[in-house]
């Protein structure tokens, strides 16, 4: 949703998730104070994607971002959400389930991460 919001084609999907599952009522909240709204929001599962060539999957979690290449083949695209912020932090924990205060949190991280990334995006789309 926030990589909609900055131009990017994008769609977002979990690793651990069912599908068709409503977004946290934390994250509703979270997303809400921050302008977007979840409240249709229904989980994927990264196995429902079709993936093109140049797609890029940014990850929270190390672990996500092997199980992709596992599941999708080792030149899939990945990068961990976290390595866009300065200072770097490499593992972003899932807010699923987590308090309002993590929520907001981990949404800022997010937030500032997209950012970064939709320029750099830009960027190379200038070149």
């Amino acid at each position: 949703m926030v990589a909609k919001a900055k131009g990017i084609d994008s769609m977002s999907c979990g690793t651990d998730a069912g599908s068709d599952i409503p977004a946290d009522k934390n994250a509703v909240a979270a997303g809400l104070r921050r302008g977007v709204d979840l409240r249709e929001h229904l989980s994927r599962h990264v196995t429902s994607l079709v993936i093109n060539k140049g797609d890029l999957f940014v990850v929270m979690e190390p672990e996500q971002g092997e199980l992709i290449k596992a599941r999708h083949g080792r030149q899939i695209a990945c990068t961990l959400l976290g390595l866009w912020l300065k200072p770097p932090l490499p593992y972003l924990h899932d807010p699923y389930g987590k308090s309002p205060v993590y929520f907001d949190r981990c949404f800022g991280l997010i937030d500032e991460s997209v950012e970064r990334i939709a320029r750099e995006i830009k960027l190379a789309q200038d070149d």
